[in-house]
C-alpha cells in the first residue's frame, strides 16, 4: 500500500490512506502541511510549505489543556 497520487495527491489520498490504520475509531484528517507556501524563508517561515496551520492547533491545544477555550 502506498500513497500513489504523487506530491500533489491531494487530502483525500491522504485520508483513504491513513482510514486503513484507524480500527474503527473516531478520527480526522486535517490536510495542513501545503496549505500556505512561501518562496522564500523570512522570519519563523520556510521556503516551501510552511505548515502555519500546525501553530495555530498547537495554541488550541495549549488553550484546551489550560480550560481556555
Amino acid at each position: 500500500m502506498k500513497n500513489s497520487g504523487g506530491r500533489q495527491a491531494g487530502s483525500i489520498s491522504a485520508a483513504f490512506l491513513l482510514k486503513e490504520f484507524v480500527d474503527g475509531a473516531a478520527w480526522a484528517h486535517l490536510d495542513i502541511a501545503g496549505t500556505s507556501t512561501s518562496e522564500k524563508a523570512s522570519g519563523y517561515l520556510v521556503k516551501g510549505a510552511t505548515g502555519t496551520p500546525a501553530r495555530t492547533l498547537a495554541q488550541l491545544a495549549v488553550n484546551l489543556a489550560d480550560g481556555r477555550a
